[in-house]
């Protein structure tokens, strides 16, 4: 299986487990500093570990530089297979999939829910484990905007580790505005942040209520702090709304960063373990490099280098340095917050970029997604550079032709553990009489860790349709048993076994490399929003992942009318 930490034989258990206890004590908080956590180890998993990744550090200085991340411990708890016990299959079966309100009421596409685990060395809690929908519809007495469920670990025959044949819902509140992008949590799970579509937008901290009502379901919510304890704070910015930037936390510093549609980037402070507010000194908030009226794509913070990456709706890749940055020089000014003095013109306003950036943290690597390249217009690309986004360390890959919205790729197992023997999957299209089909590509890595500049022969077509069958942003997991999974979605046309003939989501085995076809597939009204994960457990029904349909349809409770909050074990899948 390749190496571990400093050379260490991955089939030396005694070593590996030694090495991480040695790792963690130099991460705990030096004598006289509060402690970060509790005695229990709570897991949020949300769209900024997608975004966030840790490469096998290769020395103790590239450890070191990442034990401050929470995300690089809870990427080493979720891939790190001798943490948990072996669980064995169950039936192929969808595991719940219940309604979330009126027409409309589902994650906008592109964006996920957010899961928490409450305590990954107790394993899988039926009360205290929970999964966060942010539904892109207004709210009202009869709709709610954000809720959660629990009683995950269910499925329609009662088999279950939780009792019951569906989740209950933990809570449920009316905040107003739509949410059009993804939410995040808290370190231990009692706070949730996002942003509300609205002109100006609001920034959101919702403190969880933990006494009185807290709504009963999608169609019964409550007004956080009516009738309750919750408390929800909003905070308008920027001039106009927010199309794509989901806020990315900063769990050391407490800050958030999120962009505006006005091409302003801005800065919170306080905002789980203080008072939120935005910050508006020391350069804060920054015009980004495009100028004004430019949609900006989720930001991503790096903890090591500290720069804050981020693309807009002109094919602008760039960077903002932040106080401490360790990489790249600025323009114009020598002090820090300000533009880095690199940008990548990657497209044009007809092939924006729509997602957010990958950082691999360990690696000091940034991965970019682009519709269409500036230089010929006929390709859609990945990109891969440093953190300072050095020309000479820039290397760009064709992945189909232009003209389609591209979501993030996704690295497999391999990379993790070494770049060099890994590849990068991701979801292209390729031209076809008046339609673009979205096709699954893979991308390899040369000696040194670069990204090759052509993808790999290996393809295939996951769809073909005459209207919209994009895919959705990509998930992978490494199971407890060693299979390396992947998942995705298309819109229409689904071509997968099992998958029906319209929206579909599908699994594929990438462990020993390209997959010849799905491992399974299932109908999914319109396709999927972003999918999170959850591999803690080897409790029944306990290893997961969690979506909304993007349409409306019947949900496995028999209601209709609206979007579905859908689970499905991993193993179901495969």
């Amino acid at each position: 299986m390749g190496t571990w930490e400093f050379g260490i034989s991955s089939r030396s258990q005694p070593c590996r487990l030694l090495a991480y206890s040695i790792l963690f004590l130099l991460a705990l908080p030096s004598p006289g500093q509060e402690a970060r956590s509790s005695d229990r180890i709570g897991m949020p998993y949300d769209w900024t570990h997608r975004h966030v990744v840790f490469s096998n550090p290769r020395s103790l200085k590239s450890a070191r530089a990442v034990f401050e991340e929470p995300r690089f411990w809870h990427q080493r708890m979720r891939r790190d297979p001798w943490r948990r016990p072996r669980r064995q299959p169950h039936p192929i079966r969808v595991d719940w999939s219940v309604n979330l309100g009126g027409a409309g009421s589902a994650i906008a596409p592109g964006m996920s829910p957010a899961k928490y685990s409450f305590d990954v060395g107790a394993g899988a809690d039926c009360t205290n484990d929970f999964v966060v929908f942010g539904l892109n519809l207004a709210g009202g007495s009869g709709q709610a905007t954000i809720l959660a469920y629990n009683n995950l670990y269910t499925e329609p025959l009662g088999t279950g580790f939780c009792s019951g044949t569906g989740p209950s819902v933990k809570w449920a509140y009316n905040t107003g505005g739509a949410i059009n992008t993804s939410p995040v949590l808290s370190l231990d799970g009692t706070k949730v942040a996002w942003v509300a579509s609205a002109n100006p937008p609001v920034f959101h901290v919702l403190t969880i209520g933990t006494i009185g009502s807290n709504g009963a379901s999608a169609t019964s919510p409550v007004v956080p702090g009516v009738g309750n304890n919750a408390v929800d704070t909003a905070i308008s910015f920027g001039g106009v709304g927010d199309t794509r930037s989901s806020v990315f936390v900063d769990y050391a510093g407490d800050a958030a960063y999120v962009g505006s549609d006005d091409g302003v980037m801005h800065k919170f402070s306080g905002v789980f373990h203080g008072a939120p507010a935005e910050v508006s000194t020391g350069g804060w908030p920054l015009q980004v490099i495009s100028g004004a009226n430019h949609k900006i794509a989720g930001p991503v913070f790096d903890s090591v280098s500290r720069n804050i990456y981020y693309g807009d709706d002109i094919g602008i890749f760039t960077f903002i340095r932040e106080v401490g940055s360790k990489a790249g020089t600025c323009i114009g000014q020598p002090v820090p917050p300000c533009w880095g003095n690199v940008t990548f013109a990657l497209g044009s306003a007809s092939h924006p970029i729509i997602e957010s950036p990958i950082v691999d943290s360990t690696a000091q690597r940034v991965y970019a997604f682009v519709g269409g390249d500036n230089s010929s217009g006929t390709h859609a690309i990945a990109l891969q550079t440093d953190t300072a986004l050095s020309f000479s360390s820039g290397a760009s890959a064709p992945i189909g032709q232009s003209g389609a919205n591209i979501y993030a790729g996704a690295f497999d197992d391999n990379y993790y553990t070494n770049p060099q023997t890994g590849f990068l999957y991701v979801c292209g299209y390729t031209a076809a009489p008046s339609i673009a089909n979205p096709v699954l590509y893979r991308i390899g890595f040369t000696a040194s860790g670069k990204m090759n500049t052509l993808k790999d022969s290996s393809s295939l077509t996951l769809a073909n349709s005459a209207t919209s069958a994009a895919c959705s942003p990509m998930t992978e997991l490494r199971t407890a048993t060693g299979k390396d999974q992947l998942f995705v979605s298309v819109q229409n046309g689904c071509l997968a076994s099992g998958g029906g003939t319209g929206g579909c989501i599908m699994s594929f085995d990438i462990t020993t490399g390209f997959p010849a076809a799905s491992s399974a597939a299932r109908p999914e009204a319109g396709g999927t929003s972003g999918i999170v994960v959850d591999n803690i457990s080897s409790a029944a029904q306990a290893s997961n992942i969690y979506f909304t349909t993007l349409s409306d349809t019947t949900c496995g409770d028999a209601l209709s009318g609206g979007g579905c909050a859908v689970k499905l074990t991993q193993t179901g899948l495969n």
